[in-house]
């Protein structure tokens, strides 16, 4: 019979770029929470300190994947071409402060940056980095904007406690 290592190892592998959740395992496997967290972690040593294997577990967005190590992304890259999203300068300028200081307006944004930044908005909401999140209580009801899941998931983490410490201002 299979251990729920086997098993566990088994359904992170199943669940592909979608991931799967500490959730979805414990319906599947039945067992405690923290032995399925050690098992991860088990495995993800085994991976991360196994100098022939190119895979390690990521968790991100509070679902574990596999994932390729850094060190065979050329190889990667060279397989499946370049599919990741590109940002620019302003994109990434305009991301970071709806990051940190979310929900936030078009404006308190454009103030932040001292340009314009409907385009840029624009393009991130088409790549579903952000949303829009309702309507301030002010003049005219301008539109907030926070980030979304996917956000989560492209930069690889669990919620938006997980931000590097910064000097942009806390509110």
């Amino acid at each position: 019979m299979i251990s729920n290592k086997g098993k566990i190892e088994a359904l992170i592998y199943a669940s592909g770029n979608q991931g799967i959740s500490l959730a979805q395992i414990i319906d599947l496997i039945k067992i405690d929470t923290n032995q399925i967290k050690l098992i991860i972690d088990d495995l993800n040593d085994d991976l991360l300190h196994n100098q022939d294997s190119g895979l390690l577990i990521l968790n991100s967005a509070n679902k574990y994947r596999f994932a390729t190590k850094p060190c065979v992304n050329n190889l990667i890259t060279d397989l499946v071409g370049k599919d990741s999203i590109k940002l620019s300068q302003s994109n990434l300028e305009t991301l970071t402060i709806i990051a940190y200081e979310q929900p936030i307006t078009r404006i308190e944004i454009d103030e932040i940056r001292g340009v314009n930044s409907s385009r840029t908005i624009q393009k991130l909401l088409d790549l579903n980095l952000i949303l829009k999140n309702g309507k301030k209580d002010a003049l005219g009801n301008p539109t907030l904007y926070a980030t979304t899941q996917k956000f989560l998931e492209v930069f690889g983490l669990n919620s938006l406690k997980d931000l590097p410490n910064t000097n942009i201002k806390e509110k």
